[in-house]
């Protein structure tokens, strides 16, 4: 016995004549098929199991974005039916981040839709004429519906689709208001299944906030759902944004871009191995670059001490001052290790660091916290030079690894940090011995196998500071 039913044309289930959207993938498109004893008189492709080893294996379709940063950090584009989630501080940028994408990947044959259940309409309309993206084949739909969505998305047989934000929509199925953690699940999940179609594949960028305490706005299953996570983060202390991607199941993870907020929208930074170091930076005591491995590409980081004689408590009968045990103030850089490098400096470089106060810093948004171990060279470096009063030269990069006998020892990726930092203009290096193979033409490097060497390399130094 056969009867009459409704097949979806974006995911293939099948489902009664009267039930409009469909139960999987939310679509709206449909065709009437027969049916009979759950079999379908119809060519529907059914997903067949192939071996692991099965020839014809092709990598995912990816459609690049117009902005190279943005391209590199997914890893070569955004796949066809992927689902990124594009999260960060509000007013951080994102919205004319994506709007300046939208507006490079649409064409006639690529319509793109950009809903909004945040911001109205003109003020969408408008950020968007300031990047270029007010265009005929980039639509717009203001709504907080998630149904509207889908059923927009449809209509202009979107291909990509811009969702501003996450937590803003709702569906009519979930009684739970927006932004609420079952609200923000099912609408994730109907957008995912909405990409993943068969026939008819969406690319879907999601928008979430980042909270006072750090977290993605919503609820933490809804970072495991997506394909891509996308951080876009800004430096407090200058006009810099920059992406990077701390999960990507089609790409590499790691990667940055960095970019400047203009008038005209976002423009990428060519710099980007020393993107975070002041201009006007000048040689001083107690400063330091440490050439960073932190993420798939080699970034300079500033690293600051300050050594500072500690009050004295009181003193002895013989009049020797009685000193309080020195400080030791951290900041940006892993501390585990920072005790044990003192003691090294201290007892194999001849460094006196008894009763002393010591602050330390590593600044470099993209690296909030410097794990690396190749920095212990650059921090010896910096301590070092501030409590011997002599600077580093501005054009110098340190870094290696320092063993608990002050053996300086051979680096990972030491040929990509010189690389990457002589394009930043830095044209001398002081690097483990092991090491010395991998300096690049055109960089003079001094080179050590030992933390006594540190002092000596320090004594050579032509930047005395007075006083």
């Amino acid at each position: 016995m056969t009867a009459r039913m409704l097949l979806c044309i974006g995911c293939g289930q099948v489902r009664p004549l009267g039930v409009e959207q469909c139960p999987k993938c939310h679509g709206f498109e449909s065709r009437q098929i027969d049916h009979e004893k759950n079999r379908l008189r119809s060519n529907v492709a059914i997903a067949q199991s192939v071996p692991m080893r099965a020839p014809g294996l092709r990598p995912a379709p990816r459609r690049k974005t117009g902005i190279v940063g943005l391209d590199r950090v997914l890893g070569g584009g955004i796949v066809h039916d992927a689902v990124t989630l594009v999260y960060g501080e509000p007013s951080i940028g994102k919205s004319t981040l994506l709007l300046q994408a939208l507006a490079a990947m649409a064409s006639p044959k690529c319509h793109c839709l950009y809903a909004t259940g945040e911001e109205g309409e003109p003020q969408v309309r408008q950020a968007a004429r300031r990047v270029g993206a007010d265009r005929d084949d980039v639509y717009i739909v203001a709504t907080r519906r998630l149904e509207d969505v889908l059923i927009n998305a449809d209509r202009r047989n979107a291909q990509v689709l811009v969702a501003d934000s996450i937590q803003t929509f709702r569906s009519d199925t979930v009684p739970n208001s927006a932004g609420s953690v079952t609200q923000v699940k099912h609408v994730t999940e109907a957008f995912i299944a909405h990409a993943k179609r068969r026939l008819r594949p969406t690319a879907i960028l999601l928008v979430g906030h980042v909270t006072g305490d750090g977290d993605v706005a919503g609820p933490k299953s809804v970072e495991h759902l997506v394909d891509v996570m996308v951080e876009f983060s800004g430096d407090r202390r200058g006009g810099l944004r920059f992406l990077q991607s701390p999960k990507n199941r089609h790409g590499a993870v790691g990667e940055l871009a960095v970019m400047e907020m203009t008038a005209k929208g976002l423009i990428e930074r060519s710099d980007t191995a020393s993107a975070f170091l002041s201009p006007a930076r000048v040689s001083r005591p107690g400063t330091v670059v440490f050439a960073s491995a932190d993420l798939a590409r080699p970034i300079m980081v500033e690293i600051e001490a300050r050594v500072d004689r500690t009050e004295a408590l009181g003193e002895q009968a013989d009049g020797t001052p009685i000193l309080r045990r020195g400080a030791l103030g951290i900041l940006g850089i892993e501390s585990s290790r920072i005790r044990m490098l003192l003691a090294c400096l201290e007892q194999e470089a001849s460094v006196s660091l008894s009763g002393r106060d010591i602050y330390l810093e590593a600044y470099c948004p993209a690296v909030p916290t410097v794990s690396d171990q190749a920095s212990d060279l650059a921090v010896l470096a910096a301590i070092a030079s501030a409590s011997t009063h002599r600077a580093v030269p501005r054009d110098a990069v340190i870094f290696g690894s320092v063993s608990v006998s002050g053996r300086v020892r051979k680096v990972e990726r030491a040929r990509a940090r010189m690389d990457a930092a002589y394009a930043g203009g830095f044209t001398r290096a002081l690097i483990p011995a092991a090491n010395v193979g991998d300096v690049p033409k055109g960089m003079v490097a001094h080179s050590i196998e030992h933390v006594s060497g540190l002092a000596a390399w320090l004594a050579t130094l032509d930047l005395a500071h007075g006083g």
